[in-house]
């Protein structure tokens, strides 16, 4: 059955898998640019973190980078993937939520230490009671390894990590990485971290000279289910807190250091001003790559259908025809583009417009500079992504 989104709830929805992306890299589950995420939308579609024109990596994930996809890995919605290209190993993603109804979310990871346990032939073990008790219990419930070290990219490799996977909520990829479910992206991340720190204690414990093993059975059934306000919600905030460029809650409201950790942080976990502030500032750095380029496609993708250029004391520019004789009239001697001191004004946290502005410099072929001024910007929030509505152009000298 499809499922008909309203753009805010699925606008929600990426943010928080492109949140799951950065967890992931903060963590260092998923070093350099490889590893994804894909949460369930409906029964022939899912989100999943794609690789778009300005690929830089999990760590730099924003909500343009996550796409609605079909199982078969055909466009979700008309033009989603116009400049994305699903994973290669998208079958992964897709033979398990294919075989596991109750599997709203997969987390693809290369997690070393992870691997390395797995590699030197240690069996992850639930050695520590207390010290994490969800994960004790997911290490406990048994995680099996997938022997072969292969990109995963057909269906039938797919199908076989699957089998391997069972009713089980992760399973070692051999030489590999992980592939690990839940029921939401803050649940399928954290089982990932979990994973990750029971097999660093398990390392440890064998670099020591020791030998892991489980704690006592009858401690372990005294352990408490602590419950998802502190297992799930609580962790899944201190996660996102700990995301470069996030601002450490504070007190309260009033407290002149700023405002509360509420108005950074949506009921649904994920931090809404961070996360659209990120996306704006690279929709920066994607403008001047593509005029720089002269990449037309590129250009007219930084705008809306009815954007337009103004230059104080020169010409305008409306509408995407006019907007593509902007890129029509470089030649590769026209001097390029630098971004600087970004400054975003959301629109209220969540808001649908943002005012920007930011210095630039234009660089001649011999790196001399050859003009420089201030952008000031209009935004718009749309359902894909966020796009300059208007932008201002006032040169303070140019040769």
């Amino acid at each position: 059955m499809t499922t008909n989104f309203h753009d805010a709830d699925l606008r929600e929805l990426r943010a928080e898998v492109a949140a799951g992306c950065r967890v992931l890299a903060s963590r260092d589950l998923s070093p350099g640019f490889l590893g994804h995420i894909s949460l369930r939308l409906d029964d022939e579609r899912i989100l999943v973190r794609c690789r778009g024109p300005r690929e830089a990596g999990l760590a730099h994930t924003t909500s343009q980078d996550v796409r609605v996809v079909t199982l078969d890995g055909e466009p979700g919605l008309p033009g989603e993937l116009d400049g994305w290209t699903v994973p290669h190993e998208l079958p992964l993603h897709t033979r398990i939520l294919r075989r596991r109804p109750d599997v709203r979310c997969v987390v693809h990871a290369h997690p070393r230490r992870t691997v390395a346990a797995d590699l030197a032939g240690l069996t992850l073990e639930p050695l520590v009671g207390a010290y994490d008790i969800p994960g004790s219990a997911l290490v406990a419930g048994g995680i099996p390894v997938y022997p072969r070290s292969v990109l995963v990219a057909s269906d039938a490799l797919g199908d076989e990590v699957a089998d391997r996977l069972g009713g089980h909520a992760a399973a070692l990829l051999r030489g590999h990485g992980v592939a690990v479910t839940g029921a939401s992206v803050p649940e399928a991340v954290l089982r990932a971290v979990s994973i990750d720190e029971i097999a660093h204690l398990c390392l440890l414990v064998a670099s020591a000279g020791g030998r892991p093993r489980a704690i006592d059975a009858a401690d372990r059934a005294e352990l408490p289910d602590l419950g998802g306000g502190l297992n799930l919600d609580t962790a899944w905030r201190h996660e996102l807190a700990r995301l470069p460029g996030t601002p450490h809650p504070p007190p309260g409201r009033g407290d002149p250091r700023g405002v509360a950790l509420s108005d950074h942080i949506t009921s649904s976990g994920h931090i809404t001003s961070s996360d659209h502030i990120t996306e704006i500032t690279q929709l920066y750095a994607r403008y001047s790559h593509a005029i720089d380029a002269r990449d037309r496609e590129s250009f007219l993708g930084c705008f809306t259908p009815d954007g337009r250029i103004e230059i104080t004391g020169g010409p305008a520019f409306a509408g995407a025809e006019a907007l593509a004789g902007v890129v029509a009239a470089r030649t590769a001697e026209s001097p390029r583009h630098e971004n600087g001191n970004v400054l975003v004004d959301l629109d209220g946290d969540g808001g649908e417009h943002a005012t920007g502005r930011a210095y630039f410099v234009l660089r001649g072929a011999d790196g001399r500079p050859a003009g420089a001024g201030e952008y000031l910007d209009r935004l718009a929030r749309t359902e894909a992504g966020w796009r300059f509505t208007s932008r201002r152009i006032t040169f303070s000298w140019r040769a």
